[in-house]
């Protein structure tokens, strides 16, 4: 996975995990995500998942161990939906500009001053629920859209799930055989395309957020009520 990635968005992969008809209906495969769990229950999943693939002690971190399966499927899913919503919207509208500030300067200040304001007022607003995304992601989440894929192809985010996924079946510790030295900001970024997903699937209806523009706002972030933000239902867990 690219660790400096460009600026374009990978070209299309071959979908595997979506059928036809859903591939037509990305949007419905997220919403049927969190029809089915809660966004705490996933993040959970995430978790569990990966100290797992990253401790000796493999699956028993999990319930049974076919939930590294179950969870490598379930992301695999959630992110080929959220590939063809950002495919689908750079051909509509054009390419998505990341939200990019140059390293040390003045506005970077200004922008980590911003979230640290931000986090705890975004945690009250949301329940909880919202713990990684800034207001400007909830403004437009297509911008963790292109963060994600900026950050590894589908492809190749494929190829870490299935790493994670036998590494959490085995005794052995990914972190004995990889030098991967952004593996944390592996999980963070999943964790981040959960959230965004979240959002998307609870606080917005499809037609909004197609309509959303694909330029970020500059702004800085105002603090302002939630708007229409929906509570997640109290959901059985998934086996």
């Amino acid at each position: 996975m690219e660790t400096d990635p460009p600026t374009n968005t990978p070209a299309e992969p071959a979908l595997c995990q979506l059928t036809a008809a859903e591939q037509e209906a990305p949007y419905q495969v997220i919403t049927w995500l969190f029809d089915k769990s809660s966004v705490e229950n996933l993040r959970e999943d995430v978790w569990q998942y990966f100290k797992a693939a990253t401790s000796e002690h493999a699956w028993f971190q999990l319930d049974q161990p076919y939930d590294a399966i179950a969870v490598k499927d379930w992301l695999g899913r959630l992110m080929e939906a959220s590939w063809l919503l950002l495919q689908r919207r750079e051909l509509r509208h054009g390419e998505v500009t990341p939200f990019r500030l140059p390293p040390d300067s003045l506005a970077r200040l200004e922008d980590n001053r911003a979230k640290l304001r931000e986090y705890h007022w975004l945690q009250e607003a949301h329940g909880g629920r919202i713990r990684l995304l800034r207001q400007r992601e909830l403004d437009n989440p297509y911008l963790v859209l292109k963060d994600f894929f900026l950050a590894g192809s589908l492809p190749a985010w494929r190829e870490l799930l299935t790493a994670w996924t036998e590494y959490a079946l085995c005794y052995t510790s990914l972190l004995q055989d990889t030098d991967d030295p952004n593996l944390v900001l592996r999980y963070e970024h999943l964790q981040k395309l959960l959230e965004a997903a979240y959002y998307i699937s609870h606080s917005m209806g499809r037609k909004e957020f197609e309509l959303l523009p694909a330029q970020p706002q500059m702004a800085a972030p105002q603090h302002r009520p939630e708007n229409g933000a929906v509570p997640a239902a109290p959901v059985q867990h998934h086996a």
